[in-house]
Protein backbone atom coordinates (compact mmCIF):
# COMPACT_ATOMS: atom_id res chain seq x y z
CA UNK A 1 0.00 0.00 0.00
CA UNK A 2 0.83 3.36 -0.65
CA UNK A 3 1.48 5.65 2.31
CA UNK A 4 2.02 8.97 2.97
CA UNK A 5 4.25 9.64 5.82
CA UNK A 6 6.33 12.49 7.39
CA UNK A 7 9.16 11.92 9.27
CA UNK A 8 9.39 13.53 12.53
CA UNK A 9 11.74 16.23 11.28
CA UNK A 10 10.06 16.83 8.46
CA UNK A 11 6.48 17.10 10.44
CA UNK A 12 8.29 19.58 13.05
CA UNK A 13 10.22 21.59 10.47
CA UNK A 14 6.80 21.84 8.72
CA UNK A 15 5.05 23.56 11.87
CA UNK A 16 8.02 25.84 12.49
CA UNK A 17 7.46 27.10 8.24
CA UNK A 18 3.42 27.87 8.51
CA UNK A 19 3.56 29.54 11.86
CA UNK A 20 4.09 32.41 10.24
CA UNK A 21 1.09 32.24 8.39
CA UNK A 22 -1.92 33.92 9.29
CA UNK A 23 -5.78 34.57 8.67
CA UNK A 24 -5.63 37.51 6.51
CA UNK A 25 -4.55 36.55 2.74
CA UNK A 26 -2.71 39.79 2.85
CA UNK A 27 -0.47 39.13 5.50
CA UNK A 28 2.86 38.33 5.35
CA UNK A 29 4.60 39.04 8.35
CA UNK A 30 6.51 36.29 9.45
CA UNK A 31 6.06 35.41 13.37
CA UNK A 32 8.96 32.63 13.40
CA UNK A 33 12.87 33.27 12.93
CA UNK A 34 12.13 30.49 10.53
CA UNK A 35 12.10 32.70 7.40
CA UNK A 36 12.53 31.92 3.78
CA UNK A 37 16.21 32.46 3.71
CA UNK A 38 16.90 29.65 6.00
CA UNK A 39 13.97 27.62 5.52
CA UNK A 40 14.59 27.23 1.85
CA UNK A 41 17.97 26.08 1.56
CA UNK A 42 17.68 22.81 1.29
CA UNK A 43 15.50 20.41 -0.82
CA UNK A 44 14.00 19.02 2.34
CA UNK A 45 12.66 22.39 2.65
CA UNK A 46 11.14 23.06 -0.14
CA UNK A 47 9.91 19.80 0.00
CA UNK A 48 7.72 20.46 3.33
CA UNK A 49 6.45 23.52 2.12
CA UNK A 50 4.94 21.05 -0.83
CA UNK A 51 3.88 18.96 1.60
CA UNK A 52 1.95 21.90 3.37
CA UNK A 53 0.00 22.00 -0.58
CA UNK A 54 -0.15 18.65 -0.67
CA UNK A 55 -2.57 18.72 2.93
CA UNK A 56 -4.57 21.73 1.27
CA UNK A 57 -5.71 19.26 -0.91
CA UNK A 58 -7.50 17.64 1.30
CA UNK A 59 -8.07 20.13 4.24
CA UNK A 60 -9.55 22.81 2.30
CA UNK A 61 -12.14 20.40 1.14
CA UNK A 62 -13.10 17.65 2.92
CA UNK A 63 -13.01 16.77 6.82
CA UNK A 64 -14.21 19.47 9.20
CA UNK A 65 -13.83 22.21 6.17
CA UNK A 66 -15.72 20.05 4.10
CA UNK A 67 -15.62 23.13 1.67
CA UNK A 68 -16.97 20.88 -1.51
CA UNK A 69 -20.08 20.39 0.10
CA UNK A 70 -20.80 23.76 -0.92
CA UNK A 71 -20.24 22.98 -4.37
CA UNK A 72 -23.48 21.12 -4.61
CA UNK A 73 -26.07 23.46 -2.37
CA UNK A 74 -27.17 25.40 -5.51
CA UNK A 75 -26.66 23.46 -9.02
CA UNK A 76 -28.80 21.13 -11.14
CA UNK A 77 -28.33 18.02 -9.09
CA UNK A 78 -28.48 18.69 -5.25
CA UNK A 79 -29.25 21.58 -3.15
CA UNK A 80 -28.69 22.94 0.78
CA UNK A 81 -30.84 20.59 2.81
CA UNK A 82 -29.50 21.07 6.20
CA UNK A 83 -32.81 21.39 8.62
CA UNK A 84 -31.36 24.58 10.89
CA UNK A 85 -32.58 28.03 10.18
CA UNK A 86 -30.80 30.56 8.68
CA UNK A 87 -29.22 27.33 6.04
CA UNK A 88 -28.65 29.13 2.59
CA UNK A 89 -31.32 27.50 0.71
CA UNK A 90 -32.35 30.79 -1.11
CA UNK A 91 -29.08 32.18 -3.16
CA UNK A 92 -30.14 36.06 -2.40
CA UNK A 93 -28.49 35.03 0.92
CA UNK A 94 -24.81 34.79 -0.37
CA UNK A 95 -23.95 38.47 -0.23
CA UNK A 96 -20.12 39.83 -0.51
CA UNK A 97 -21.05 41.32 3.51
CA UNK A 98 -19.92 38.95 6.44
CA UNK A 99 -22.67 37.06 7.42
CA UNK A 100 -23.35 33.13 8.60
CA UNK A 101 -23.75 32.80 4.71
CA UNK A 102 -20.48 33.94 3.93
CA UNK A 103 -18.12 31.38 5.63
CA UNK A 104 -17.86 28.96 2.76
CA UNK A 105 -17.35 31.63 -0.01
CA UNK A 106 -14.84 33.90 2.04
CA UNK A 107 -12.79 30.83 3.26
CA UNK A 108 -12.54 29.35 -0.37
CA UNK A 109 -10.70 32.74 -1.11
CA UNK A 110 -8.55 33.03 1.53
CA UNK A 111 -7.75 29.59 1.80
CA UNK A 112 -6.69 29.14 -2.11
CA UNK A 113 -4.87 32.79 -2.15
CA UNK A 114 -2.54 31.16 1.21
CA UNK A 115 -2.08 28.46 -1.10
CA UNK A 116 -0.86 30.64 -4.13
CA UNK A 117 1.50 32.42 -1.66
CA UNK A 118 2.61 29.51 -1.01
CA UNK A 119 3.38 28.06 -4.02
CA UNK A 120 4.90 31.31 -4.85
CA UNK A 121 7.42 30.96 -1.99
CA UNK A 122 8.70 28.25 -3.35
CA UNK A 123 8.52 29.64 -6.77
CA UNK A 124 10.65 32.17 -6.02
CA UNK A 125 13.02 30.38 -3.64
CA UNK A 126 13.62 27.45 -6.17
CA UNK A 127 17.13 28.14 -6.51
CA UNK A 128 18.06 28.42 -3.00
CA UNK A 129 18.85 24.93 -2.49
CA UNK A 130 21.78 22.66 -3.98
CA UNK A 131 19.63 19.38 -5.09
CA UNK A 132 21.13 16.16 -6.52
CA UNK A 133 20.39 17.18 -9.74
CA UNK A 134 18.22 19.15 -12.24
CA UNK A 135 15.42 16.44 -12.29
CA UNK A 136 14.89 17.00 -8.47
CA UNK A 137 14.92 20.85 -8.87
CA UNK A 138 12.28 20.54 -11.87
CA UNK A 139 9.86 18.33 -10.15
CA UNK A 140 9.78 20.36 -7.50
CA UNK A 141 8.73 23.88 -9.33
CA UNK A 142 6.67 21.58 -12.05
CA UNK A 143 4.73 20.57 -8.39
CA UNK A 144 4.71 23.65 -7.04
CA UNK A 145 3.34 25.38 -10.35
CA UNK A 146 0.54 22.72 -10.75
CA UNK A 147 -0.54 23.71 -6.66
CA UNK A 148 -0.54 27.35 -8.00
CA UNK A 149 -2.46 26.08 -11.13
CA UNK A 150 -5.28 23.96 -9.18
CA UNK A 151 -6.14 26.78 -6.78
CA UNK A 152 -6.10 29.54 -9.31
CA UNK A 153 -8.74 27.54 -11.95
CA UNK A 154 -10.88 26.90 -8.34
CA UNK A 155 -10.86 30.59 -8.07
CA UNK A 156 -11.52 32.04 -11.51
CA UNK A 157 -14.48 29.71 -11.80
CA UNK A 158 -15.97 29.90 -8.18
CA UNK A 159 -15.17 34.11 -8.40
CA UNK A 160 -14.72 35.52 -11.96
CA UNK A 161 -11.52 37.47 -12.44
CA UNK A 162 -9.13 37.96 -9.09
CA UNK A 163 -6.14 38.97 -8.57
CA UNK A 164 -3.14 37.23 -10.04
CA UNK A 165 0.17 37.05 -7.80
CA UNK A 166 2.85 35.58 -9.38
CA UNK A 167 5.68 36.31 -7.02
CA UNK A 168 6.21 35.76 -3.43
CA UNK A 169 5.06 39.02 -1.26
CA UNK A 170 7.66 40.43 0.86
CA UNK A 171 6.21 43.28 2.74
CA UNK A 172 2.09 44.27 2.82
CA UNK A 173 0.64 44.77 -0.19
CA UNK A 174 -3.19 46.59 -0.47
CA UNK A 175 -2.65 47.43 -4.57
CA UNK A 176 -4.07 43.95 -6.13
CA UNK A 177 -6.20 44.66 -9.21
CA UNK A 178 -8.75 42.37 -10.94
CA UNK A 179 -7.66 40.47 -13.93
CA UNK A 180 -9.77 38.65 -16.40
CA UNK A 181 -10.45 34.74 -15.93
CA UNK A 182 -8.71 34.32 -19.60
CA UNK A 183 -5.56 35.98 -19.26
CA UNK A 184 -5.30 33.76 -15.69
CA UNK A 185 -6.76 30.77 -17.34
CA UNK A 186 -3.94 30.81 -20.69
CA UNK A 187 -1.34 32.04 -17.80
CA UNK A 188 -1.33 28.70 -15.59
CA UNK A 189 -1.89 26.79 -19.12
CA UNK A 190 1.00 27.86 -20.14
CA UNK A 191 2.64 27.07 -16.36
CA UNK A 192 1.07 23.01 -16.51
CA UNK A 193 2.42 22.85 -20.03
CA UNK A 194 6.12 23.32 -18.70
CA UNK A 195 4.97 21.42 -15.90
CA UNK A 196 4.01 18.23 -17.06
CA UNK A 197 7.28 17.77 -18.83
CA UNK A 198 8.70 17.73 -15.06
CA UNK A 199 6.47 15.71 -12.81
CA UNK A 200 7.35 12.65 -12.08
CA UNK A 201 5.00 9.64 -13.60
CA UNK A 202 5.36 7.64 -10.33
CA UNK A 203 4.75 9.06 -6.74
CA UNK A 204 3.19 7.84 -3.30
CA UNK A 205 -0.07 8.36 -2.45
CA UNK A 206 -0.92 12.63 -1.85
CA UNK A 207 1.81 13.82 -4.50
CA UNK A 208 1.28 14.98 -7.99
CA UNK A 209 2.27 12.38 -11.09
CA UNK A 210 2.37 13.86 -14.54
CA UNK A 211 -1.04 12.19 -14.79
CA UNK A 212 -2.24 15.07 -12.13
CA UNK A 213 -0.79 17.47 -14.23
CA UNK A 214 -2.37 16.41 -17.20
CA UNK A 215 -5.61 16.20 -16.25
CA UNK A 216 -5.33 19.65 -14.80
CA UNK A 217 -4.07 20.59 -18.46
CA UNK A 218 -7.14 19.02 -19.88
CA UNK A 219 -9.43 20.55 -17.88
CA UNK A 220 -7.70 24.19 -18.50
CA UNK A 221 -7.41 23.72 -22.77
CA UNK A 222 -11.28 23.23 -22.34
CA UNK A 223 -11.57 26.38 -20.10
CA UNK A 224 -9.56 28.43 -22.91
CA UNK A 225 -11.53 26.71 -26.08
CA UNK A 226 -8.30 24.16 -27.10
CA UNK A 227 -10.03 21.37 -27.45
CA UNK A 228 -7.73 19.28 -29.83
CA UNK A 229 -4.96 20.29 -26.98
CA UNK A 230 -7.58 18.87 -24.34
CA UNK A 231 -8.24 15.92 -26.24
CA UNK A 232 -4.15 15.11 -26.54
CA UNK A 233 -3.91 15.65 -22.68
CA UNK A 234 -6.06 13.76 -22.22
CA UNK A 235 -5.14 10.67 -23.97
CA UNK A 236 -1.77 10.79 -22.13
CA UNK A 237 -3.93 9.83 -18.95
CA UNK A 238 -5.95 7.70 -20.82
CA UNK A 239 -3.34 5.42 -23.49
CA UNK A 240 -0.40 6.50 -21.21
CA UNK A 241 -0.23 2.08 -19.86
CA UNK A 242 -0.11 4.05 -16.05
CA UNK A 243 -3.84 4.07 -15.82
CA UNK A 244 -6.70 2.06 -16.44
CA UNK A 245 -10.23 1.87 -14.98
CA UNK A 246 -10.84 -0.72 -12.36
CA UNK A 247 -12.90 -3.55 -13.76
CA UNK A 248 -12.30 -6.63 -11.64
CA UNK A 249 -12.78 -6.48 -7.92
CA UNK A 250 -10.03 -5.82 -5.50
CA UNK A 251 -8.71 -5.02 -2.61
CA UNK A 252 -10.18 -5.41 1.30
CA UNK A 253 -12.48 -3.99 3.08
CA UNK A 254 -16.26 -4.25 4.12
CA UNK A 255 -17.25 -7.58 2.37
CA UNK A 256 -14.78 -8.03 -0.04
CA UNK A 257 -15.19 -11.04 -0.15
CA UNK A 258 -19.20 -10.75 -0.52
CA UNK A 259 -19.96 -11.87 -4.17
CA UNK A 260 -23.22 -9.84 -4.10
CA UNK A 261 -20.92 -6.73 -4.11
CA UNK A 262 -18.95 -5.28 -6.76
CA UNK A 263 -15.78 -3.06 -8.03
CA UNK A 264 -17.64 0.29 -7.62
CA UNK A 265 -17.94 -0.56 -3.96
CA UNK A 266 -14.54 -2.05 -3.94
CA UNK A 267 -13.19 1.66 -6.04
CA UNK A 268 -14.87 3.90 -3.02
CA UNK A 269 -13.74 1.59 0.22
CA UNK A 270 -11.17 3.90 2.50
CA UNK A 271 -8.99 0.51 2.43
CA UNK A 272 -8.55 0.51 -1.73
CA UNK A 273 -8.25 4.24 -2.74
CA UNK A 274 -4.37 4.76 -1.63
CA UNK A 275 -3.48 0.86 -3.34
CA UNK A 276 -1.04 0.19 -5.64
CA UNK A 277 -3.31 -1.84 -7.80
CA UNK A 278 -5.74 0.93 -8.08
CA UNK A 279 -4.62 2.36 -11.38
CA UNK A 280 -7.46 4.24 -11.67
CA UNK A 281 -6.56 7.18 -8.85
CA UNK A 282 -4.57 9.91 -10.53
CA UNK A 283 -4.80 11.78 -7.64
CA UNK A 284 -5.43 11.19 -3.81
CA UNK A 285 -6.13 13.71 -0.69
CA UNK A 286 -4.86 11.16 1.84
CA UNK A 287 -5.98 10.95 5.20
CA UNK A 288 -5.50 7.13 6.57
CA UNK A 289 -5.77 6.86 10.43
CA UNK A 290 -2.62 5.60 10.81
CA UNK A 291 -0.59 8.05 9.30
CA UNK A 292 1.18 10.93 10.58
CA UNK A 293 -0.53 14.17 10.03
CA UNK A 294 -4.02 12.73 9.50
CA UNK A 295 -6.95 15.51 9.76
CA UNK A 296 -7.90 14.65 13.20
CA UNK A 297 -10.20 12.04 15.58
CA UNK A 298 -13.49 13.92 13.67
CA UNK A 299 -12.85 11.51 10.48
CA UNK A 300 -13.82 12.20 7.20
CA UNK A 301 -17.92 13.82 8.32
CA UNK A 302 -18.64 12.00 4.83
CA UNK A 303 -21.81 10.31 6.52
CA UNK A 304 -22.69 13.55 8.45
CA UNK A 305 -22.25 16.41 5.00
CA UNK A 306 -23.89 13.69 2.93
CA UNK A 307 -26.50 11.37 4.84
CA UNK A 308 -29.98 12.22 5.92
CA UNK A 309 -31.04 13.63 9.08
CA UNK A 310 -32.61 9.70 9.95
CA UNK A 311 -32.45 9.56 13.77
CA UNK A 312 -35.01 12.28 14.16
CA UNK A 313 -37.77 10.80 12.38
CA UNK A 314 -40.36 10.19 15.07
CA UNK A 315 -39.80 5.77 15.40
CA UNK A 316 -35.86 5.84 15.04
CA UNK A 317 -33.60 6.65 17.09
CA UNK A 318 -29.51 7.09 17.47
CA UNK A 319 -27.61 6.30 20.32
CA UNK A 320 -23.82 5.67 20.86
CA UNK A 321 -24.19 4.34 23.91
CA UNK A 322 -26.82 1.49 23.25
CA UNK A 323 -24.30 -0.13 21.02
CA UNK A 324 -24.96 -0.18 16.88
CA UNK A 325 -27.85 -1.49 15.28
CA UNK A 326 -28.12 -2.26 11.83
CA UNK A 327 -29.21 1.25 10.45
CA UNK A 328 -26.71 3.16 12.59
CA UNK A 329 -23.70 1.51 11.59
CA UNK A 330 -24.89 1.83 7.92
CA UNK A 331 -25.69 5.79 7.86
CA UNK A 332 -23.73 7.17 10.79
CA UNK A 333 -25.28 10.48 12.21
CA UNK A 334 -25.65 12.40 9.34
CA UNK A 335 -27.30 15.94 9.69
CA UNK A 336 -27.94 16.52 5.63
CA UNK A 337 -25.81 19.65 4.84
CA UNK A 338 -26.44 18.82 1.25
CA UNK A 339 -29.08 16.40 -0.54
CA UNK A 340 -29.57 14.94 -3.93
CA UNK A 341 -32.16 16.09 -5.87
CA UNK A 342 -35.09 14.09 -7.62
CA UNK A 343 -33.99 14.48 -10.76
CA UNK A 344 -30.40 12.72 -9.57
CA UNK A 345 -32.44 10.22 -7.58
CA UNK A 346 -35.34 9.25 -9.89
CA UNK A 347 -34.68 10.51 -12.93
CA UNK A 348 -30.90 9.79 -13.91
CA UNK A 349 -31.56 6.13 -11.82
CA UNK A 350 -34.40 5.17 -14.05
CA UNK A 351 -32.34 5.66 -17.53
CA UNK A 352 -31.38 2.22 -17.23
CA UNK A 353 -31.93 -0.65 -14.57
CA UNK A 354 -28.53 -2.58 -14.77
CA UNK A 355 -26.63 0.36 -13.88
CA UNK A 356 -24.59 -0.95 -11.00
CA UNK A 357 -24.26 2.85 -9.28
CA UNK A 358 -27.78 2.11 -8.32
CA UNK A 359 -27.44 -1.51 -7.27
CA UNK A 360 -29.04 -2.56 -4.33
CA UNK A 361 -25.76 -2.79 -2.55
CA UNK A 362 -24.79 0.13 -3.35
CA UNK A 363 -27.24 3.09 -3.22
CA UNK A 364 -29.65 3.55 -0.27
CA UNK A 365 -33.17 4.10 -1.61
CA UNK A 366 -35.97 4.33 0.10
CA UNK A 367 -36.96 0.68 1.24
CA UNK A 368 -33.53 0.72 3.09
CA UNK A 369 -35.08 3.30 5.90
CA UNK A 370 -36.75 1.36 8.72
CA UNK A 371 -37.91 2.13 11.96
CA UNK A 372 -35.09 1.17 14.69
CA UNK A 373 -36.67 2.08 17.90
CA UNK A 374 -37.58 -1.22 19.26
CA UNK A 375 -39.80 1.19 22.50
CA UNK A 376 -41.80 2.06 19.15
CA UNK A 377 -45.07 0.75 17.77
CA UNK A 378 -43.56 0.57 14.33
CA UNK A 379 -40.32 -1.23 15.20
CA UNK A 380 -39.06 -3.32 12.38
CA UNK A 381 -41.81 -1.64 9.32
CA UNK A 382 -39.96 0.32 6.33
CA UNK A 383 -41.01 3.78 6.68
CA UNK A 384 -42.97 5.33 4.39
CA UNK A 385 -41.41 8.79 2.90
CA UNK A 386 -45.13 10.27 3.15
CA UNK A 387 -45.15 10.01 6.81
CA UNK A 388 -41.74 12.43 7.27
CA UNK A 389 -43.68 14.85 4.70
CA UNK A 390 -41.63 17.82 4.32
CA UNK A 391 -39.13 16.93 6.58
CA UNK A 392 -38.27 14.34 3.89
CA UNK A 393 -35.92 17.02 2.24
CA UNK A 394 -33.61 16.69 5.78
CA UNK A 395 -34.31 12.97 6.95
CA UNK A 396 -35.47 10.81 4.20
CA UNK A 397 -33.94 10.73 0.66
CA UNK A 398 -31.84 8.21 -1.60
CA UNK A 399 -28.38 8.46 -2.48
CA UNK A 400 -24.80 6.51 -3.08
CA UNK A 401 -23.90 4.41 0.30
CA UNK A 402 -21.00 2.91 -1.43
CA UNK A 403 -19.52 6.13 -1.78
CA UNK A 404 -20.26 8.08 1.47
CA UNK A 405 -20.69 6.09 4.37
CA UNK A 406 -17.36 5.70 6.42
CA UNK A 407 -17.20 2.75 9.55
CA UNK A 408 -16.15 4.65 12.29
CA UNK A 409 -12.33 4.03 13.40
CA UNK A 410 -12.75 4.47 17.01
CA UNK A 411 -15.71 4.49 19.35
CA UNK A 412 -17.47 7.90 19.66
CA UNK A 413 -16.94 8.63 15.95
CA UNK A 414 -20.34 7.47 14.75
CA UNK A 415 -21.10 10.81 14.65
CA UNK A 416 -19.00 11.86 11.66
CA UNK A 417 -17.44 9.04 9.73
CA UNK A 418 -14.25 7.71 9.84
CA UNK A 419 -11.13 8.78 8.57
CA UNK A 420 -10.89 7.96 4.54
CA UNK A 421 -8.59 9.01 1.42
CA UNK A 422 -10.67 11.25 -1.05
CA UNK A 423 -9.89 10.66 -5.06
CA UNK A 424 -9.13 14.50 -6.01
CA UNK A 425 -8.54 12.70 -10.00
CA UNK A 426 -9.54 9.60 -11.06
CA UNK A 427 -9.18 8.35 -14.55
CA UNK A 428 -13.53 8.02 -15.03
CA UNK A 429 -13.32 11.91 -14.65
CA UNK A 430 -10.48 12.12 -18.05
CA UNK A 431 -12.07 9.95 -20.07
CA UNK A 432 -15.45 12.42 -19.03
CA UNK A 433 -13.30 15.34 -20.00
CA UNK A 434 -11.92 13.91 -23.22
CA UNK A 435 -15.41 13.08 -24.42
CA UNK A 436 -16.43 16.85 -23.53
CA UNK A 437 -13.50 17.91 -25.66
CA UNK A 438 -14.98 15.64 -28.41
CA UNK A 439 -18.63 17.18 -28.12
CA UNK A 440 -17.38 20.64 -28.58
CA UNK A 441 -15.74 19.84 -30.97
CA UNK A 442 -19.04 17.91 -32.89
CA UNK A 443 -17.35 14.27 -33.00
CA UNK A 444 -20.30 12.90 -31.10
CA UNK A 445 -19.51 9.68 -31.94
CA UNK A 446 -15.55 9.70 -30.11
CA UNK A 447 -18.07 11.49 -27.18
CA UNK A 448 -19.96 8.63 -26.69
CA UNK A 449 -17.03 6.12 -26.97
CA UNK A 450 -15.53 7.71 -24.27
CA UNK A 451 -18.89 8.01 -22.26
CA UNK A 452 -19.74 4.23 -22.81
CA UNK A 453 -16.03 3.38 -21.30
CA UNK A 454 -17.20 4.25 -18.09
CA UNK A 455 -20.79 3.29 -18.41
CA UNK A 456 -19.69 -0.14 -19.30
CA UNK A 457 -17.61 -0.22 -16.25
CA UNK A 458 -20.86 0.19 -14.08
CA UNK A 459 -22.86 -2.42 -16.34
CA UNK A 460 -24.81 0.20 -17.88
CA UNK A 461 -26.30 0.02 -21.21
CA UNK A 462 -24.15 2.10 -24.49
CA UNK A 463 -25.29 4.98 -26.09
CA UNK A 464 -25.48 6.49 -29.47
CA UNK A 465 -23.61 9.57 -30.90
CA UNK A 466 -26.96 10.91 -31.27
CA UNK A 467 -27.78 10.93 -27.44
CA UNK A 468 -24.26 13.16 -26.77
CA UNK A 469 -24.70 16.56 -25.42
CA UNK A 470 -23.71 18.74 -23.20
CA UNK A 471 -26.43 17.92 -20.71
CA UNK A 472 -25.67 14.27 -21.41
CA UNK A 473 -21.96 14.38 -20.17
CA UNK A 474 -22.75 16.29 -17.15
CA UNK A 475 -25.55 13.89 -15.94
CA UNK A 476 -23.00 11.53 -16.16
CA UNK A 477 -20.70 13.14 -14.49
CA UNK A 478 -23.26 13.26 -11.81
CA UNK A 479 -23.66 9.75 -11.77
CA UNK A 480 -20.19 8.93 -11.52
CA UNK A 481 -18.36 11.17 -9.89
CA UNK A 482 -21.13 12.51 -7.28
CA UNK A 483 -19.52 13.97 -3.88
CA UNK A 484 -15.94 14.01 -5.75
CA UNK A 485 -16.26 16.63 -8.28
CA UNK A 486 -16.64 20.56 -7.32
CA UNK A 487 -20.24 20.12 -9.18
CA UNK A 488 -20.10 24.23 -9.28
CA UNK A 489 -17.26 25.13 -10.55
CA UNK A 490 -17.17 22.11 -13.13
CA UNK A 491 -20.86 23.64 -14.89
CA UNK A 492 -19.15 27.59 -14.15
CA UNK A 493 -16.25 26.12 -16.57
CA UNK A 494 -18.27 25.35 -18.74
CA UNK A 495 -20.68 27.99 -18.64
CA UNK A 496 -17.54 30.81 -19.28
CA UNK A 497 -16.62 28.00 -22.15
CA UNK A 498 -19.65 28.92 -23.72
CA UNK A 499 -19.80 32.44 -23.21
CA UNK A 500 -16.03 33.02 -24.27
CA UNK A 501 -17.10 31.21 -27.81
CA UNK A 502 -20.58 32.93 -28.07
CA UNK A 503 -22.03 29.54 -28.09
CA UNK A 504 -25.57 29.09 -27.89
CA UNK A 505 -26.27 32.16 -27.46
CA UNK A 506 -23.98 32.97 -24.12
CA UNK A 507 -21.50 35.51 -24.13
CA UNK A 508 -19.33 37.05 -21.69
CA UNK A 509 -20.47 40.52 -21.23
CA UNK A 510 -24.50 38.96 -20.82
CA UNK A 511 -23.02 35.91 -18.58
CA UNK A 512 -24.57 37.68 -15.43
CA UNK A 513 -28.06 37.17 -17.11
CA UNK A 514 -27.53 34.16 -19.00
CA UNK A 515 -25.34 31.54 -18.39
CA UNK A 516 -25.35 27.45 -19.03
CA UNK A 517 -25.30 26.91 -15.30
CA UNK A 518 -28.73 28.40 -15.08
CA UNK A 519 -30.11 27.42 -17.34
CA UNK A 520 -28.89 23.31 -16.64
CA UNK A 521 -30.31 24.32 -13.05
CA UNK A 522 -33.74 24.84 -14.88
CA UNK A 523 -34.02 22.26 -16.75
CA UNK A 524 -33.37 19.60 -14.08
CA UNK A 525 -33.65 20.78 -10.46
CA UNK A 526 -37.12 21.40 -9.54
CA UNK A 527 -36.90 22.31 -6.34
CA UNK A 528 -35.82 25.96 -7.52
CA UNK A 529 -38.76 28.65 -8.26
CA UNK A 530 -41.18 26.01 -6.77
CA UNK A 531 -42.04 27.58 -4.41
CA UNK A 532 -41.23 25.52 -1.62
CA UNK A 533 -39.79 27.14 1.36
CA UNK A 534 -37.77 24.60 4.22
CA UNK A 535 -37.55 26.51 7.50
CA UNK A 536 -37.26 30.20 6.96
CA UNK A 537 -36.17 30.49 3.06
CA UNK A 538 -38.13 29.79 -0.44
CA UNK A 539 -35.76 27.71 -2.60
CA UNK A 540 -34.05 29.71 -5.23
CA UNK A 541 -30.72 30.62 -7.41
CA UNK A 542 -30.23 33.11 -10.17
CA UNK A 543 -28.40 33.20 -13.14
CA UNK A 544 -25.56 35.67 -11.42
CA UNK A 545 -25.10 32.88 -8.76
CA UNK A 546 -22.89 31.34 -11.77
CA UNK A 547 -20.08 33.30 -9.53
CA UNK A 548 -19.44 33.85 -5.69
CA UNK A 549 -19.33 37.37 -4.32
CA UNK A 550 -16.28 38.68 -3.90
CA UNK A 551 -15.81 39.43 -0.29
CA UNK A 552 -16.20 42.80 0.90
CA UNK A 553 -13.89 42.28 3.76
CA UNK A 554 -11.23 42.18 0.98
CA UNK A 555 -12.21 44.93 -1.37
CA UNK A 556 -12.43 47.50 1.71
CA UNK A 557 -8.70 46.16 2.98
CA UNK A 558 -7.04 46.60 -0.85
CA UNK A 559 -7.28 50.90 -0.33
CA UNK A 560 -4.83 51.12 -3.20
CA UNK A 561 -5.48 49.25 -5.84
CA UNK A 562 -9.76 47.81 -7.05
CA UNK A 563 -10.88 44.52 -6.94
CA UNK A 564 -14.23 44.22 -9.01
CA UNK A 565 -17.44 42.62 -7.62
CA UNK A 566 -18.92 40.35 -9.47
CA UNK A 567 -22.18 41.60 -11.41
CA UNK A 568 -25.25 41.15 -9.83
CA UNK A 569 -23.81 41.37 -6.55
CA UNK A 570 -23.78 45.01 -4.37
CA UNK A 571 -21.08 46.81 -5.42
CA UNK A 572 -20.22 45.35 -8.90
CA UNK A 573 -21.42 49.14 -10.15
CA UNK A 574 -18.18 50.65 -9.05
CA UNK A 575 -16.40 47.98 -10.65
CA UNK A 576 -13.75 49.09 -13.26
CA UNK A 577 -11.88 47.27 -16.72
CA UNK A 578 -9.57 43.87 -15.33
CA UNK A 579 -6.22 43.45 -16.52
CA UNK A 580 -5.79 41.74 -19.82
CA UNK A 581 -1.90 41.11 -19.90
CA UNK A 582 0.45 39.58 -17.05
CA UNK A 583 3.66 40.98 -17.22
CA UNK A 584 6.97 39.41 -15.48
CA UNK A 585 6.43 42.16 -12.87
CA UNK A 586 3.10 40.46 -11.52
Amino acid sequence: MKKYKLTTLLACFLILILSGCGDDWLDTEPESFFGPETAFKSPEGIDAMLISMRKALRDNDWGNNARIRSEYYFTDISYMSLQNAGSPRNANVITPFANAFQMWTQNTWEESYQVIRDANIVISRIDLPVYENDAQRNSFLAEAYFHRSYWYYRLVHRFGDVPWIGKEITSPRVDFFSFTREVILNKIKDDMEWAVQHLPEDVIGGKVSRGAGDHLLTKLYLSVGEFDNAITAAGRVIDGGRYALMTERFGSGPFADDPNYDVLWDLHQRENKDLNINTEAILIAVDEFEAIGRSGNNGSLSDRYWMPLWWLIPGCEYNVNNGIDEIEEALNRGVSWARPNNYFNYTLKAEDPNDGRYSETNWWSLDDFWYNDPTGANFGQTIDIADVGLDSISRMFEFPHYKLHVPADVPGQLSHGGTTDFYVYRLAETYLLRAEAYMWKGETANAAADVNVVRARAGASQKAATDMSMDYIFDERARELYTEEKRWTELARVSYTMALLNRDGYSLETMHDKNYYHDKITRTDDIFDSGVVYTDQEYDVQAYNVYWPVPQVVIDANSLGHINQNRGYTGAESNIDPITVITDED
